[in-house]
């Protein structure tokens, strides 16, 4: 390949002057390039060459290998012209579909008649099953069944030898799934809400990041995907609610977070179809959310958007802080604390907040009613019963009521905070272990619905593919 390009280049300096923009160079020469052709790879053995059929008329081997004797293959499915008849092109002079195939049995003659050949088919491509070239069907039906079996024995041969590539002098040992554990005191001291949930299910991932001190990039020119969204949407809300504070939700509000729906998603107006998509799906949104804010406007005191929290809680390591931001906080005039969660994609279920595989609400109820999203000049939370803990799927806005509750039947949501607050403490003595190691994907649950960033990092298809021993026993043992 660089012997080829050297040459393109050489043409190019003692060929006519060409003047053209800077711009204009990248394509002009990926246009020279596709006339080069690049016959051997570098490093091959120079013995050896594969050739196609009209190269192999002229040359001969000591051994030759005819491959691809598959039907379909070698012979060509032949194609019948939807455009010409056999009328037709014998008449403009055309030679008939047919000339192929035999142009085909002809070559194949030629290759089977040299003095060592070897004859080689695929059982399945691509893995559909094969059946074998009809030449090779009409050549065993002449010969007959003893003298086929002769022959495969002989190029058994050789299958032994490539099927000796994959097989183990010893019974192989699955690479297992890495589990680093790191000195206490470079384990993480504060961690954040959805952090708590990365930690349950992937506890690799807190390493890489915070230990190793890993952040991933974002590809370059990557097109806003449904993290995106989901942020810019939340973003709009979040200005909303700060900026809307004690005024009616009527017509002006709901132009209003329009408004702030359409500052948000300027960020995306390069991708015209996308952002045209959304400012639609944001304004359906907007609607409703005007006219449930409007609706349950007399029963709240007082709204809390987009705050920050911090709770401290004693582990055998020290002091570990949890850090959050709330979307919405409401204190209700009854004295109950409503606690929801604006969620663009699809909300996890009562169940999996209950036992602990996405505490992220949950733990943000913890968080309330131990104060930590206390604000000066403002009633405390603290100790106040949570009246209600769940999602807003917008997502689900068109499609009906949205709002989808995170206590499981038979508790409370005060209960649920109990929980999650006592899960908590498990978890960071837990990791406060240094025998603790963080394991790659230690909730296999998640191994299809989510996908970390650090995951090649991890290695995670050397080692996820093979789940047990009985996942290595197809491996053949080595002949001795």
């Amino acid at each position: 390949g660089g012997v080829a390009l050297a040459r393109l280049l050489d043409g190019l300096i003692d060929g006519p002057s060409l003047t053209m923009k800077p711009a204009e160079f990248p394509p002009f020469l990926a246009t020279l390039m596709t006339d080069v052709s690049v016959t051997r790879p570098p490093g091959t053995d120079p013995r050896i060459h594969i050739w196609g059929t009209l190269e192999a008329r002229l040359q001969t081997a000591d051994l030759l290998i005819l491959g691809g004797l598959d039907e379909g293959v070698w012979p060509a499915e032949t194609r019948t012209d939807p455009w010409l008849s056999r009328a037709m092109r014998a008449e403009i002079g055309l030679p008939p579909p047919e000339r192929r195939i035999g142009q085909a049995a002809h070559d194949f003659m030629q290759a089977f008649a040299a003095p060592r050949m070897l004859v080689t088919r695929a059982g399945k491509r691509g893995g559909t099953p094969t059946v074998a070239s009809r030449w090779l069907q009409r050549f065993e039906a002449l010969v007959g069944k003893p003298v086929t079996e002769r022959m495969t024995s002989r190029g058994g041969l050789y299958v032994d030898l490539a099927r000796d590539i994959d097989r183990w002098t010893e019974r192989p040992e699955p690479v297992r799934k890495p589990e680093p554990k790191p000195a206490i005191a470079d384990r993480p001291r504060s961690l954040s809400v959805t952090e708590i949930e990365t930690l349950v299910r992937d506890p690799y991932a807190i390493y890489a990041k915070h230990v190793l001190r890993l952040d991933p990039l974002d590809p370059l020119g990557q097109a806003p995907d449904y993290a995106l969204r989901g942020s810019l949407i939340h973003e709009a809300i979040g200005d909303f609610s700060q900026a809307w504070i004690g005024l009616p939700f009527d017509e002006t509000a709901r132009k209003r977070l329009i408004e702030f729906g359409e500052q948000a998603l300027a960020e995306i107006e390069a991708f015209a179809d996308l952002h045209a998509i959304w400012k639609t799906r944001f304004e359906g949104i907007a609607t409703w959310l005007i006219n449930w804010e409007a609706k349950r406007d007399p029963d709240i005191e007082l709204r809390s958007a987009e705050i920050d929290g911090r709770l401290e809680i004693d582990a055998p390591a020290g002091i570990f802080a949890l850090r959050g931001r709330a979307d919405r906080i409401d204190l209700r005039k009854d004295g109950g604390v409503e606690i929801l969660d604006f969620k663009t994609g699809t909300p996890p279920s009562a169940r999996q907040v209950l036992v602990g595989f996405a505490p992220q609400l949950a733990l943000e109820a913890a968080m309330v009613q131990a104060g930590a999203f206390d604000q000066d000049g403002k009633p405390s939370f603290r100790t106040r019963s949570i009246a209600n803990l769940g999602w807003i799927a917008l997502g689900q806005v068109e499609r009906g009521q949205p709002i989808r509750s995170a206590v499981e039947d038979g508790f409370t949501a005060d209960e649920v905070a109990a929980e999650a607050h006592a899960r908590l403490e498990a978890l960071v003595a837990a990791y406060d272990d240094p025998d603790r190691g963080y394991a790659s994907r230690a909730r296999p649950m998640f191994q299809l619905r989510y996908e970390s960033p650090y995951d090649h990092l991890a290695r995670v298809r050397e080692w996820a593919l093979v789940e047990s021993d009985e996942d290595i026993d197809w491996l053949p043992p080595r002949k001795p």
